[in-house]
């Protein structure tokens, strides 16, 4: 039996171990410092002791505070005898010996300086890079880069302590490669020994390796017990792939391959999940996913994306975000874009996969096949008449529904004045649409087009002033903006619609120039907006501690121009829309937006959230999501320690329309220096439809930090989950 860690499994830092207060080394008291001295990295070798005596031509007796460095290695002791013809040394007392991120202490040595061989005894041993430390009763240095070590006790917690601890008679270390490889080798928690393996594998460097991963086993309604076991490979240095069993007691074992590379001009990834013979579906699932970024030329890339599912079931069956679950449509895209000085151009075919077929074939999504787009950059400058030019041209195809050509020209003048107490930004633009049709309606015609010009004028103003609240010194400003659009009215009912509509009216739709989305209607305008923002920053740190904006947009006309079975909006003004941004302290922050109607003296959309992240693994996230008669949601997450090593964990996410909650979780984290322990219990909804089931999962899962995370993983849901959690 064979057993090989990866580098994947170790998340220690490279820093000096203990200097990491918020990671996951922070329980730690030991502190790792620099193994080598500025004289060790030259290729001369420099000596230094309280006293030295010849007692021969080419021996020395070195003693009290005898440091002997150089050639990338250091010896310090408390004598030794130095041989000047072979470079040898001859130590003992207080023995320390350091090399390639390890130190190794001892009672006698041996060294070989040139050649870097030789053995130390009665060995205690600490390896920085993992924050690991251990004892052996002998260890070989046998080739420059290869330590030996035997009767080994290895860990990586403080010294002194062996919460979980690592035995083998014979350990290798192979500092070129970063490779630890271990016989016979006994792991034992709290004392207990509970894995044997003949022989183990594993990194003291950041360096990859082949080998498995620690299994995830867990438990979900949907698919019963789980016991993924990953095996890592690392095809070459640019080449890697894990390839997981995924073991289900109610559905079978599936096979999930994730394929990685990179090279100079491309990087991409193959993954593929295949389930053969579902016990419970009754017929083979699979899903896959190519993706690949090329360049080109300095000035071209090319990407490609491409997605595959078997059956409208397999996200709400096998995963377990809400998001993904719910998916309607994956997307399927290859692109070329070119980006010069002065032009850039991109070219993509776009199609689509409806996972849900409950959708008719005429409400799926339009094919791209192609869109072709085209514009000319312009710098920005001062005081300086800028021009600008946007096309685009796409054939739009789907199934039982109109197809056509399209063809977008978008030409602009804007003369900007911008300066220190404010700014005037009047823009002219002028928009050509046209339209082939493929097999028209008998009566209809097959060319359509709309031109119409577009004038907006942005302008705005600074105000500042200095106030003062005891010792603290802030900077409040005041910007008023107004925007100004006209547009005039064109009758496009005869028009088609590929990719329009309304989008979600927030603040940053005040200073649009459409107020729907695509290019298919433009809507007419006579419109004035107004606006203002107020900022109070920190004079001292430049810290912004609260910005406030709120404004509304006042119809000089009524519109004419609307979507297909929609109302006209004739209302003279429109909602307030506001924002909150606030950073009250460094730990404690605030965003909000929301849209009011002051006519109907109501609440229309809100989005609040109040995050408390003190980078001490403090955590506390309340969030409340509002739209009126469509989304009504509570959501709060922690992480919050009770104790110094132990914390609870929790979110509550509550649909306030279908008065239930979509997903609870609780649990609890246990930490210290060199193991962690997560259980958690979490019931969910796996999918947005209405009537779903709750699914259910409890996971627990053990880590060995610089080793091994055993059970499931915890930290994934986590961090999906609670808003700044980082292990």
């Amino acid at each position: 039996m064979s057993l090989l860690l990866p580098t994947m499994l170790f998340n220690a830092s490279a820093q000096a171990a203990g200097t990491d207060i918020t990671g996951q080394w922070r329980h730690c008291s030991a502190q790792y410092n620099a193994l080598l001295s500025d004289d060790a990295y030259g290729e001369e070798t420099i000596i230094t002791s309280d006293s030295a005596n010849s007692t021969t031509s080419n021996e020395y007796q070195l003693d009290g505070r005898v440091l002997i460095s150089g050639q990338q290695q250091q010896l310090s002791a408390d004598h030794v005898i130095y041989n000047k013809l072979l470079g040898t040394s001859r130590a003992s007392g207080n023995i320390t010996y350091n090399k390639e991120q390890v130190s190794l202490q001892g009672s006698t040595a041996n060294i070989q300086h040139k050649t870097k061989l030789g053995s130390i005894e009665g060995v205690s041993f600490q390896l920085q890079q993992r924050h690991g430390n251990g004892t052996a009763s002998i260890a070989r240095l046998e080739e420059a880069d290869i330590t030996v070590l035997e009767n080994v006790s290895f860990t990586t917690c403080d010294p002194g302590k062996t919460d979980w601890l690592l035995t083998s008679p014979n350990i290798k270390l192979d500092h070129k490669q970063g490779v630890g490889t271990a016989k016979h080798a006994v792991l034992r928690f709290a004392k207990v020994p509970f894995l044997y393996l003949p022989y183990i594998s594993f990194p003291i460097s950041d360096q990859r390796k082949s080998g498995f991963l620690t299994p995830n086993i867990v438990n979900r309604s949907t698919t019963g017990n789980e016991i993924w076991l990953p095996y890592y490979l690392n095809l070459a240095p640019n080449i890697d792939a894990t390839i997981t069993p995924r073991s289900m007691s109610d559905r079978g074992t599936m096979l999930i391959n994730n394929f990685r590379y990179l090279t100079r001009n491309s990087k991409g990834s193959v993954d593929i999940e295949y389930l053969a013979s579902d016990q419970i579906y009754g017929d083979d699932r699979n899903y896959a996913v190519f993706k690949n970024n090329s360049r080109l030329a300095p000035t071209l890339q090319a990407t490609l994306d491409l997605n595959y599912v078997s059956d409208s079931q397999y996200f709400s069956d096998f995963s377990s975000n809400l998001n993904t679950a719910s998916i309607a449509h994956i997307k399927q895209t290859a692109g070329l874009n070119y980006q010069g000085r002065n032009w850039k151009w991109n070219t993509r075919v776009e199609a689509y996969q409806t996972v849900d077929t409950s959708i008719a074939s005429a409400s799926r999504p339009y094919q791209r096949l192609p869109q072709i787009r085209l514009s000319k950059l312009t710098p920005i400058t001062n005081k300086a008449l800028k021009h600008s030019f946007n096309s685009e041209y796409v054939y739009f195809k789907r199934n039982e529904r109109l197809s056509a050509q399209r063809l977008n020209l978008q030409p602009s003048l804007s003369l900007p004045y911008d300066s220190l107490s404010g700014y005037i930004r009047p823009t002219l633009q002028l928009q050509y649409t046209g339209y082939l049709i493929d097999n028209p309606a008998v009566g209809d015609e097959a060319l359509l087009n709309r031109t119409l010009p577009i004038f907006s004028l942005d302008s705005g103003v600074f105000f500042e002033r200095d106030l003062n609240f005891g010792k603290t010194s802030l900077l409040q400003t005041l910007e008023p903006r107004l925007f100004y659009l006209y547009v005039p009215y064109q009758d496009q009912t005869e028009l088609p619609i590929y990719d329009s509509g309304l989008p979600d009216f927030s603040y940053d739709r005040l200073f649009a120039t459409n107020r729907f989305n695509g290019i298919d209607r433009i809507g007419d305008a006579n419109q004035i907006t107004l606006a203002v923002t107020s900022s109070f920053l920190e004079k001292s740190s430049g810290r912004q501690l609260l910005s406030a904006s709120i404004g509304r947009i006042y119809y000089l006309k009524n519109r004419k121009v609307a979507l297909s079975g929609t109302a006209i909006d004739t209302d003279t003004d429109s909602e307030i829309l506001a924002t909150l941004r606030g950073n009250f302290t460094n730990n404690l922050s605030l965003t909000s937006d929301l849209r009011w109607d002051d006519e109907q003296n109501q609440l229309d959309k809100s989005n609040l959230l109040l995050s408390y992240n003190n980078r001490q693994r403090s955590i506390f996230n309340v969030s409340r999501r509002f739209r009126r008669n469509s989304l009504n949601q509570t959501d709060v997450s922690l992480l919050w320690p009770i104790s110094q090593k132990i914390s609870l964990l929790g979110r509550w996410n509550y649909s306030h329309l279908d008065k239930k909650p979509l997903e609870t979780l609780s649990g609890l984290e246990y930490q210290n220096c060199c193991w962690a322990v997560r259980l958690i219990s979490r019931r969910y909804i796996n999918t947005a439809s209405t009537g779903s089931e709750y699914q259910s999962a409890i996971a627990i899962q053990l880590e060995l930090k610089g080793l091994a995370n055993i059970g499931d993983n915890i930290e994934n849901i986590l961090e999906s989950g609670i808003l700044g959690y980082q292990n």
